[in-house]
């Protein structure tokens, strides 16, 4: 029998304690059994259907072998030659040279024409060192005459002078900054004497102002438009006439008769020196202070029949015919690199290629380049001007 102490009321703590342990043991087994729950397959998302999802999957791995298949040597597979309908069986670089034939005349065929416009007035009197600044420039001018650059080249050379009428005396302004042109003499490399030009400046006697742009003004008009034309400016000082050098230089190239207007400040001081090479270079001619200015002089005259030899027009037509044809094998194939499903080994196949590709245009174009370059400077055979 049971004793009355055997039912005495449980202590409510132990009550709270147990109840606590079951709900505990409850939810450890709840998480348990939903970590056993196998996970669904992710859905797809509403801009990539399911059938999409299903051909990729399908889908079998590119042979990145073709990338290797290149029959015309210019590092664009032939699939892609094919698909792009271009000839995988004949470069770029190839086709590009057939279609540009290399030109036949040399960088001389155009007629050269240099006019040398000679300040003659008061000023060229004055001493430069041991002599007068109009005599050193003559020294200079028979520095060119006398070498055997005139008979090899195919240059027309004129002189003009401007600021003087041939005598000493007084000269009012009006008759000093007008009729002022003078033309002294022409040669070339076919019909000269090493004297005659110079041995013509003997006549001018410095005298009178300065027209400069005038004088260009009239040099100009005189000019044969179908020659190509370059003006030198040897002057000591800037135009006293009232005259707008930047005007008449922006006219004389307007006209079309005159390609070049390059300047020698001889002698002249340092504020003229910075008018004359901020005009002269605005409109892209050669400014030189040199007072021993025959080698700038030929230094800028070939540079002027190299920009105009028809090889290098030809280089250039080729240049782009190249770039052109390689631009869109290169295009596709940086297309297919940014695609989502390209694989990393094919993003770097495809690297490969068009780093080639470049290579290639790259080798070719710069072989052409040097090519012209070496046939120029044996055409030129520059002479030794001391």
């Amino acid at each position: 029998m049971y004793s009355k102490e055997d039912f005495q009321p449980i202590n409510r703590n132990y009550v709270f304690f147990g109840g606590c342990l079951t709900v505990f043991f409850t939810i450890f087994i709840i998480s348990i059994a939903i970590r056993a729950i196998p996970k669904p397959e992710p859905t797809t998302t509403s801009t990539q259907p399911y059938s999409q999802v299903i051909e990729k999957e399908n889908e079998p791995v590119k042979d990145l072998s073709r990338y290797n298949v290149d029959s015309d040597n210019d590092r664009i597979p032939n699939f892609l030659e094919e698909e792009l309908g271009m000839n995988p069986y004949e470069s770029e670089e190839s086709i590009c040279d057939k279609e540009n034939p290399i030109c036949k005349s040399s960088p001389y065929d155009n007629k050269f024409k240099v006019s040398f416009l000679i300040d003659a007035s008061s000023s060229m009197n004055i001493l430069a060192t041991n002599s007068s600044k109009l005599e050193t420039i003559k020294d200079e001018l028979s520095k060119l005459i006398n070498t055997d650059y005139i008979d090899k080249r195919n240059y027309s050379f004129s002189i003009y002078s401007y600021g003087n009428q041939g005598s000493t005396g007084f000269i009012p302004d009006s008759e000093s900054c007008v009729s002022v042109l003078r033309h002294v003499s022409n040669f070339s490399h076919t019909s000269r004497t090493s004297t005659l030009p110079v041995n013509s400046l003997v006549n001018l006697v410095p005298n009178g102002k300065s027209p400069i742009a005038f004088a260009l003004k009239e040099v100009t008009r005189v000019l044969d438009p179908k020659d190509y034309n370059i003006i030198f400016i040897i002057a000591d000082g800037v135009d006293d006439c009232g005259g707008d050098l930047d005007q008449e230089i922006k006219n004389s190239l307007s006209s079309g008769n005159v390609k070049r207007i390059n300047a020698v400040s001889f002698y002249a001081n340092e504020e003229a020196n910075i008018y004359f090479k901020n005009v002269i270079e605005k409109y892209k001619g050669f400014f030189t202070k040199n007072t021993n200015f025959t080698k700038d002089f030929i230094i800028q005259l070939e540079n002027d029949l190299y920009a105009n030899w028809c090889h290098l027009k030809d280089y250039q037509k080729l240049e782009a015919c190249v770039e052109s044809k390689i631009e869109k094998p290169i295009a596709s194939l940086n297309q297919v690199k940014n695609l989502p499903t390209t694989s990393s080994e094919e993003i770097v196949r495809i690297n490969f290629v068009i780093s080639g590709i470049n290579l290639v245009s790259d080798n070719f174009l710069r072989a052409k380049k040097d090519n012209m370059n070496s046939r120029f400077q044996e055409f030129l055979k520059k002479p030794t001007i001391n």
